[in-house]
């Protein structure tokens, strides 16, 4: 009898002490919360109102450079502030939009039921009323798997798909249905958040981000973490993310991807996916493998991941004569990569079918200076209402334009205004007028508005 009272004192000692633990870390968490949270991104601060919340996107780079999206990896104190260091670079040469996801950063966190799908269909609308043009996409984690969805579901909001440390597509978070149910409890989760969100814990979350093990992370990743893990509403999001909510299985779309797609990898985990059961199904893709370790190897060398697209996306944009003495002569692009083999371009990238315009310039194509995306809205305390134009697809106008006439538009392989040859009026999606032709010295297709039948 001794002995059970001897057993039951200790359980309920275990019992009182694990809920003062408990408790503790519950008010450390609330006291923490908020933190004071602001973004240091160069670009204009915008605002996407969503059918789910509000979506906090920057955008820098010229207005008549070609679109580029970078979608962060979601995770526990995730944010655009991981795609950070590719902005200054990649800025230079596109037009780029880096969103927060709907639970993380700067965006709503309302509290919903968080899955693969919401994301999925959150990056569609994204680049369809956003940008409202096909665009280069960019993912990191999980992104990456939305990513492919997008290309694969909707090809003509999608110019060329790049991957960035791709391990997602071929892993997946599996928990038992037990620990599903009590980390998502009401009446635990926000224990469980307190718990990971400590200072120890999330250091360590974060170093295994960097890294393939646990290492020293530098302060200032880690103070970004905490303050963005440390918002309201934070958690619904991360949680969700904790028990594999967010896991998007995409192998059986690897076929149905008809855009040409870049993945960089680091060497360790290139191999771990190469020798595993599913790294087999790996569809053909163009793959850069660099030195080191980790899934953020863009956020340690962001220069050589901004070299090593912009000669992928050059190589796109070059004509075909010039991609097939490529080819016989084996030249290959200035990246730092170890065995790679270029995938052969789909022939259906030749042209892009979309409907923001009833005849749409091919992925070099770029809409000139004073082309406006309408659906961006800038960012303010009281957003107004995003005016999003019906799915309507107007008759195409086609008229030949004189031959005399000599029309200018900016050609992204020159970097530079050319004449365009063969120009054709069109009419897009939302009633403007464009003209559309090829480049006189490279033959790249060129693409510029124009205003009552004059150039704008």
């Amino acid at each position: 009898m001794r002995t059970v009272m001897r057993l039951l004192i200790a359980f309920l000692k275990l019992v009182v002490l694990s809920l003062i633990g408990g408790l503790a870390a519950i008010l450390r968490y609330l006291w923490n919360t908020p933190q004071p949270l602001h973004t240091t991104m160069i670009g204009e601060p915008r605002l996407y109102r969503w059918v789910h919340g509000h979506i906090f996107y920057k955008v820098a780079g010229p207005e008549d450079a070609p679109p580029l999206v970078l979608f962060h990896a979601p995770g526990i104190g995730a944010s655009s502030y991981e795609m950070q260091p590719l902005v200054n670079s990649l800025a230079q040469r596109y037009r780029v939009y880096v969103p927060d996801l709907l639970g993380f950063g700067l965006s709503d966190r309302p509290s919903l039921d968080y899955n693969a799908e919401l994301y999925t269909q959150l990056c569609q609308d994204f680049v369809a009323n956003v940008i409202g043009q096909p665009a280069i996409v960019v993912g990191s984690g999980l992104s990456n798997n939305y990513s492919i969805a997008l290309a694969a579901d909707r090809a003509d909001l999608c110019q060329q798909v790049i991957l960035l440390s791709p391990t997602t597509l071929f892993t997946k978070n599996q928990l038992p249905g037990w620990l599903v149910s009590l980390i998502l409890n009401p009446f635990t989760s926000l224990f469980v958040y307190s718990l990971v969100t400590t200072g120890i814990i999330l250091r360590q979350i974060v170093a295994r981000q960097y890294t393939s093990t646990s290492r020293e992370v530098a302060e200032e990743e880690f103070a970004a973490a905490f303050v963005n893990a440390h918002q309201f509403g934070a958690e619904h999001a991360a949680l969700a993310w904790l028990v594999g909510r967010l896991d998007l299985d995409v192998h059986a779309l690897f076929g149905h991807v008809t855009r040409p797609v870049l993945t960089i990898w680091e060497m360790q985990a290139h191999k771990a996916i190469t020798t595993s059961p599913t790294g087999s199904s790996y569809f053909l893709a163009r793959e850069i493998i660099l030195d080191g370790e980790g899934q953020r190897i863009h956020e340690r060398r962001p220069e050589q991941i901004t070299n090593s697209i912009a000669t992928w996306l050059g190589e796109l944009a070059a004509p075909k004569e010039q991609q097939a003495i490529i080819a016989l002569t084996g030249v290959e692009a200035n990246v730092q990569a170890n065995n790679v083999q270029q995938a052969e371009l789909p022939a259906s990238t030749a042209r892009v079918e979309t409907p923001i315009a009833t005849e749409t310039p091919a992925p070099s194509q770029v809409a000139d200076t004073h082309a406006q995306v309408e659906s961006e809205s800038p960012a303010s305390s009281q957003p107004a209402d995003l005016q999003v134009q019906p799915e309507y697809v107007p008759e195409e106008a086609t008229t030949n334009v004189p031959e005399a006439e000599s029309i200018e538009a900016y050609c992204v392989k020159c970097r530079q205004k050319r004449v365009m040859l063969d120009a054709k009026q069109i009419v897009t999606k939302k009633g403007r007028s464009a003209m559309s032709g090829v480049c006189s010295i490279c033959g790249t297709q060129l693409f510029r508005f124009i205003s009552n039948g004059k150039e704008k």
